[in-house]
């Protein structure tokens, strides 16, 4: 039979025995303080981290960039019409520069001559490390540009214009330095 604990020691002529250090408002009141420490830490870790690095914004007007489609497709078509045949290479040429030579041939194999050029080194993630050459025509059909993108992948955007029209546009991918 057990005995009835006494109101002086409730505990006694139980099964509990009293260890390490007493629970005080003191204590709860430092493991609270700590509990919400670690994650105003967190949090402040991800926020850091969230304000600094890539913000995955693509575009600024993504509804005009899709109403664009259908006019991309008619160039494409038209382009594909005119069977020209345009070859780019791009090398260094020092002093961390990159030069981008353009050939550009119609259907009949002739030089394609008193176009303007263009390319463009687009940064896969970061639109930042862009860079833009304008390429002149050095001889007929031949288009010559230098630009210092930094080293990595790029897509490289060409294209050929007359007055004002887009003729001829290719993205290629393509790798500056090591």
């Amino acid at each position: 039979m057990r005995e009835t604990p006494s109101t002086e020691h409730p505990t006694a002529g139980g099964d509990y025995a009293p260890a390490g250090k007493p629970l005080t408002g003191r204590r709860v009141a430092l493991y609270f303080a700590l509990f919400v420490a670690t994650f105003v830490t967190a949090n402040l870790v991800m926020l850091r981290m969230a304000t600094t690095t890539f913000s995955g914004l693509v575009t600024t007007a993504s509804f005009r960039e899709g109403v664009k489609y259908d006019r991309e497709l008619e160039a494409a078509r038209a382009q594909d019409q005119r069977g020209w045949r345009v070859d780019a290479e791009v090398a260094p040429v020092g002093q961390g520069r990159s030069g981008v030579t353009l050939r550009a041939l119609d259907r009949d194999g002739k030089p394609l001559a008193g176009l303007l050029g263009k390319a463009k080194f687009s940064h896969p993630a970061d639109a930042r490390h862009d860079v833009v050459v304008d390429l002149k025509e050095t001889l007929p059909g031949v288009y010559r540009g230098e630009g210092a993108p930094a080293p990595g992948a790029y897509t490289l955007i060409l294209e050929l214009e007359r007055g004002g029209e887009r003729l001829f546009l290719s993205r290629n991918r393509t790798s500056i330095g090591s």
